[in-house]
Formats: structure tokens, C-alpha cells, sequence
């Protein structure tokens, strides 16, 4: 089991799309909400080719630059 929490919105269309391929693979999905901010918590999210270079690291089996472990 783990806990999501990030942000976004669900109507964002990439949040939307992280819901939508978690329901696809996992047999149990608890949707808790979505609140909207009043203020900005985070910068933008990186663009799809750092997203892309990030996976592919994580799938090589190297380490997370930002402290994760790929597993």
C-alpha cells in the first residue's frame, strides 16, 4: 500500500491521466479528493523530456537524483 500526494488538480489533465493509468493497474484505488490551493505549494511540473529521462533511469536501476532508489 502507499499514499499519493502531490499537486495538482483532477482536472488537470496530467493528474487526470496519473488517476486514470493507477486505476488501470491496481486492483484497489481509494480516491481521497482534490482541493483546490489558494496558493501556489510547488513550481511546474518538469517537461515531458525530463519526465522521460527520469523513467528511464529509474528503469536502468539508477538512482533517483533527488534521493529515491530505483527498485
Amino acid at each position: 500500500m502507499f499514499f499519493l500526494d502531490c499537486v495538482g488538480h483532477i482536472d488537470d489533465d496530467a493528474v487526470a491521466e496519473a488517476l486514470k493509468a493507477l486505476h488501470r493497474r491496481c486492483a484497489d484505488v481509494r480516491y481521497l479528493g482534490s482541493w483546490p490551493t489558494g496558493v501556489l505549494a510547488g513550481a511546474q511540473p518538469p517537461p515531458c523530456d525530463e519526465a522521460a529521462r527520469w523513467l528511464a533511469r529509474l528503469r536502468e536501476g539508477k538512482p533517483d537524483p533527488a534521493g529515491g532508489t530505483a527498485q
